[in-house]
């Protein structure tokens, strides 16, 4: 990595002095590790470069932290959210909306996201009380996406746990598993509850992976609330690959990167909200962005080099020559806007910004033109 001048997270205190070990900051969900190159902030993440920055296997070394015991649920943080966020609101739970927190129609379409109302609802579901006939969740189905999707990334550093599935039917498949792995484990006289987290001996047993149901108990305007959340536990051998894997991760709800020289990223960054990164180069080779919102701004070149450049609303892409490299590589906006690409590709459709000033015309190079 170039030299660093700066590099701020905000809301916490950063501490260098000792880069042998991950750490943890519970209150602001900040996480180091040298190993596995990660940084992460509950907010926002601001990091300031006189030179170079480098996200990737080159700062890495092979080196896997095991099962990831993350602090999954951040209980101040749903209440702010609750507080301050019109996105959501406090429902009274009931047999037909058996949960907590709730999404406002107005923002989504709940009807489009399966989590445990629908799964719960599935006949043979093993691990579930017969006489337990709705359990309450903290959230709705869309709350528990964000979730699930938040676990996926803190463990696994990449956007999906299995590479052809959506959230959705993620949740159906590691339901299925969970469901597997309970009858399994009571087979073979391993405690495991539903509502309860799991011992080391449960989570070590595991040939699958699963998503579990705890209680947890958090504070909303005053007023305490235990329900289920979900929790998603690896399988030893899930774990395996990803150590076979050098992985560079940053995520946090907003980040903010400028460099006066050249930014590459062959690992991973997710914002919840924005990505703003400007540099004199920028190159995302085999690497991910992901964001609500994503601007790349670099004064010569911008290169994505088999790498996916994904936003769900606004993607803005300026620079003197902007390539993409065709390598079985996208560019996507939601659903409505997708650059597959093999010898050729292209962009098309929805809100997408792209302005650049000289266009190479090599073979098996897409080119991305206002």
């Amino acid at each position: 990595m170039g030299s660093v001048a700066k590099l701020v997270v905000m809301g916490c205190k950063t501490h260098y002095a000792d880069r042998t070990k991950s750490w943890t900051d519970s209150r602001s969900e900040l996480a180091y590790s040298k190993n596995k190159g990660t940084l992460s902030a509950a907010q926002n993440l601001t990091i300031n470069a006189n030179e170079s920055i480098t996200n990737g296997e080159t700062i890495q070394n092979n080196e896997f932290l095991g099962q990831v015991t993350t602090n999954y649920q951040d209980n101040p943080a749903v209440a702010e959210a609750i507080a301050t966020n019109g996105q959501f609101k406090i429902n009274k739970p009931t047999q037909a909306q058996p949960y907590v927190i709730e999404t406002r129609n107005e923002f989504v379409d709940i009807t489009q996201f399966k989590a445990s109302q629908y799964l719960f609802a599935r006949p043979n579901i093993r691990f579930l009380d017969p006489a337990m006939s709705s359990p309450i969740t903290l959230g709705d189905a869309y709350w528990e996406h964000q979730q699930l999707q938040k676990q996926i990334s803190e463990q696994t550093k990449q956007t999906r746990l299995y590479a052809d599935y959506d959230m959705n039917a993620t949740f159906d498949r590691l339901f299925d598993q969970s469901n597997e792995e309970y009858e399994k484990l009571t087979d073979e006289g391993v405690e495991i509850t539903f509502g309860v987290s799991l011992s080391k001996a449960a989570i070590k047993a595991l040939t699958q992976d699963i998503v579990w149901y705890e209680n947890q108990t958090v504070e909303l305007n005053g007023k305490q609330y235990t329900a289920l959340m979900p929790r998603l536990y690896l399988a030893g051998a899930t774990l395996e690959d990803l150590s076979k894997t050098p992985q560079a991760f940053l995520s946090a709800q907003n980040i903010t990167i400028n460099s006066n020289g050249t930014i590459v990223n062959s690992g991973t960054i997710t914002s919840q909200d924005d990505t703003h990164i400007t540099a004199s180069n920028i190159t995302n080779q085999n690497g991910v962005m992901t964001g609500n919102n994503i601007n790349l701004n670099a004064q010569n070149t911008l290169l994505n080099q088999s790498g996916d450049i994904t936003a769900v609303n606004n993607l803005k892409l300026k620079a003197k020559t902007i390539a993409n490299i065709a390598s079985e590589q996208t560019i996507t906006k939601g659903t409505n806007i997708t650059q597959s690409v093999g010898s050729a590709s292209n962009l098309q459709g929805g809100n997408v910004n792209i302005n650049a000033q000289d266009l190479p015309t090599q073979p098996a190079t897409s080119l991305l033109t206002t």
